[in-house]
């Protein structure tokens, strides 16, 4: 767990440099239940599905998708925001419309990047197929409802990020310990998790900025913690586009 942890602190400090969402899955892995539901494993075709991924990855790095290691794509395309800054994202966006559209529209995009098929389709276990699944709700709603709000606070958001590092990690470090020491309580302890690290945004950006953060935050509790789903469904209110 400690392990664990220690990862997730990582990838939240490079988080901070360019908004890469989403940032937590690491913390997540331990407390999350891996129970493959059959009803989630709708059609994709899965030659479209590798074909279009490559394409999408290779705007970022060139090579072959590193299937079995999602990080390696978090980390090109934190490069790549590092260079282009918040214009880097009106190319993401245009390039994840096209995604969406090589993999056959908006539900066969859901359908294809569920990490329950990810696990068979590219072979790869259920955790690291949880880390894409987040990924790719991530853009899809970096790039759809969250895209305004997204372009107009991204340097708040980016400052925030770096400036109250201290106050996110103590976000992490509360949660933890609540699992520690109450590990009934998961769903409860993520609803904390979301009001405490959602708020110093709110305090410097404002509430659609908040909301925008917390639910990518959310994206990965549902995807790691689906039980709780109806729990934190009730935060992240200011966040565009979701209720």
């Amino acid at each position: 767990m400690i392990q664990q942890l220690l990862v997730f602190l990582a990838v939240t400090t490079a988080y901070t440099v360019a908004y890469v969402p989403s940032f937590l899955p690491e913390h997540l892995a331990e407390y999350s239940h891996s129970v493959v539901d059959d009803s989630t494993k709708a059609t994709c075709d899965t030659t479209m599905l590798n074909q279009c991924t490559l394409a999408f990855y290779n705007q970022f790095a060139p090579g072959p998708v590193p299937f079995s290691n999602e990080t390696v794509f978090q980390m090109a395309l934190q490069q790549y925001l590092n260079v282009q800054g918040v214009d880097g994202w009106a190319n993401i966006k245009t390039w994840m419309n096209t995604l969406v559209t090589c993999v056959g529209g908006q539900q066969a995009y859901f359908n294809c990047y569920n990490w329950t098929g990810l696990m068979t389709a590219w072979n790869i276990n259920d955790l690291t197929a949880k880390q894409w699944n987040v990924r790719f709700l991530s853009l899809d709603y970096d790039c759809g409802p969250g895209y305004p709000v997204l372009i107009q606070n991204f340097y708040c958001i980016q400052g925030v990020a770096m400036h109250e590092g201290p106050v996110i990690q103590q976000c992490v470090a509360n949660f933890t310990a609540a699992q520690t020491n109450q590990p009934s309580m998961t769903c409860q302890n993520i609803v904390n998790y979301l009001t405490c690290v959602e708020y110093p945004y709110i305090t410097h950006c404002g509430p659609a900025a908040g909301g925008l953060v917390c639910h990518g935050e959310r994206i990965a509790y549902y995807v790691y913690n689906p039980e709780c789903a109806s729990q934190a469904q009730l935060h992240c209110q200011g966040a565009p586009g979701k209720k």
